[in-house]
């Protein structure tokens, strides 16, 4: 997609709520909340790709060509899909998969983002991804995803992902209530406590202008929950140094302690510094 190309789509999907949109909407997607979407759509959203999304970019092709080498299977590139009736719901998938009912998905990931990623060839994929693929098939009338991801540059994984009827239906109403509610009323969603709405705050307002103002009820209330919540969060974290101290004495020179709950780890790095680790033992 060259970068004329890439300025189209990105304006054609102003018109329609797609399988990333979807994630957001739900609550799953790290990088992306109900507001950034909204924004999105309307044109004010000054985010204009990172080295993440440039790369993603980049290796799409590459990682496609790899599944379809491994796999065997013929793969084609896909349009964009429109519900009939719906022109607001869409879905632009990677692929398609000729001769099956499927479509191919890539993701790239990196080392630390590929733990979140379960077992090979099953659905254990993180949250954000499993509703992507569910909306594509949605659209699309598809019933299986082939999601390809590469992890860290040379861990490649292939994930198969099943239609799921009950967890699309939770989706369009989702999707639905969003599009009512804000993008038709032109109300924006409530600001969230998510990144992305932090840098929205950032870029929209970036310097002071000396102006005093003051509080009504609603911040008044806002301010008194942030003082509780500072001092919480300071209980907290001398509550936590307690118990690392605690543990840490029982240690002594030990590297490792097991745990029925947690395994610990306090071990010494390059720079020659002990580094204390909790990995929680999961059920």
């Amino acid at each position: 997609m060259t970068e004329k190309q890439r300025e189209k789509w990105l304006l054609q999907r102003r018109s329609y709520l797609g399988a990333t949109d979807i994630s957001a909407i739900c609550g799953v997607n790290p990088y992306a909340s109900p507001l950034s979407v909204y924004r999105d759509k309307k044109g004010l959203s000054l985010f204009t790709g990172n080295r993440f999304t440039e790369w993603g970019i980049i290796m799409e092709p590459v990682v496609a060509r790899y599944f379809a080498k491994t796999t065997g299977k013929t793969i084609v590139k896909s349009k964009t899909y429109r519900m009939k009736g719906k022109r607001y719901f869409g879905a632009t998938p990677d692929y398609e998969v000729p001769g099956e009912d499927a479509l191919l998905e890539i993701k790239t990931a990196s080392f630390f983002a590929g733990k979140e990623f379960q077992a090979i060839n099953s659905d254990e994929v993180p949250a954000q991804y499993l509703i992507q693929c569910q909306w594509q098939m949605f659209v699309t009338g598809k019933s299986f995803v082939y999601l390809a991801v590469l992890v860290g540059g040379n861990d490649f994984r292939i994930y198969e992902i099943t239609r799921d009827d009950a967890l699309i239906s939770l989706c369009v109403a989702k999707a639905e209530e969003f599009w009512q509610t804000f993008m038709l009323s032109d109300c924006p969603p409530a600001i969230s406590a998510a990144e992305c709405d932090t840098e929205i705050l950032r870029q929209e307002y970036p310097q002071d202008n000396g102006e005093k103002l003051y509080a009504d009820d609603k911040m008044d209330t806002a301010a008194y929950l942030l003082i509780k919540k500072r001092q919480e969060l300071s209980v907290v974290e001398k509550e936590k140094a307690l118990y690392e101290n605690q543990i840490k004495e029982f240690m002594k020179s030990a590297t490792f302690l097991s745990c029925g709950s947690c395994d610990i780890e306090w071990k010494t790095n390059a720079r020659g510094a002990r580094v204390f680790k909790v990995k929680e033992n999961k059920a």
